[in-house]
């Protein structure tokens, strides 16, 4: 029985790589290059952006901005790896992997049962939920958001829980993370927070 889970895991995990295969042989192609030379024209040449231009950029600045972790991601892996597109899925495919497995902790911490936790991990890696980001590649850094958000729950919960204020501290990282990896898709989080917060006042009244 101790082996079971393992292998049952292992084995879900090896039928997924399987399913998305085929992924890892796509070529990039229209918003991948888009962001590649986005990020070339504003920090690789800048020569025609003076520091007093609305379009100058440096790297901090250029990363806060709506696309800027796409950009300087695929910029990134292009000047690493160049035109080899299926490392770009691969890398994708990973963040995916730990996207779902970063489920995990919050789920187990609300259900206290591992087993509801793992049906939480594989449900997300089997179902379509993000597939955008496994197809259009330079929408990686969404996964990147969920590993993020999924902490930010995990320590969030275990303050109001637990009151420590180590966990506070570690809810605010996250947040800040999950913004700054996607800043354009991660504007739902705000409304959240309030939501979760006007919801445990009330729970605590009652």
């Amino acid at each position: 029985m101790v082996f079971i889970i393992p292998s049952l895991i292992l084995l879900l995990l090896l039928i997924n790589i399987w399913v998305f295969m085929p992924f890892f042989s796509l070529g990039l192609f229209g918003d991948d290059w888009l962001a590649i030379f986005r990020n070339s024209y504003y920090l690789d040449e800048p020569k025609h952006l003076g520091p007093y231009s609305t379009e100058y950029f440096n790297q901090f600045k250029y990363l806060l901005n709506a696309y800027g972790s796409q950009d300087m991601l695929m910029a990134f892996l292009y000047k690493t790896f160049g035109e080899y597109s299926n490392v770009y899925f691969i890398l994708s495919y990973i963040l995916r992997v730990s996207a779902g497995l970063s489920i995990y902790f919050p789920a187990y911490y609300l259900t206290k049962n591992k087993l509801a936790a793992w049906f939480a991990v594989f449900f997300f890696l089997f179902s379509s939920t993000g597939l955008e980001a496994s197809s259009v590649v330079f929408n990686m850094p969404s996964y990147l958001a969920i590993i993020f958000f999924n902490f930010l729950l995990y320590f969030y919960l275990r303050f109001h829980q637990e009151g420590k204020l180590k966990y506070l501290f570690l809810s605010y990282l996250f947040f800040t993370l999950t913004f700054i990896s996607t800043p354009i898709r991660a504007h739902g989080l705000i409304p959240f927070i309030i939501f979760m917060e006007t919801l445990w006042l009330i729970l605590k009244k009652n």
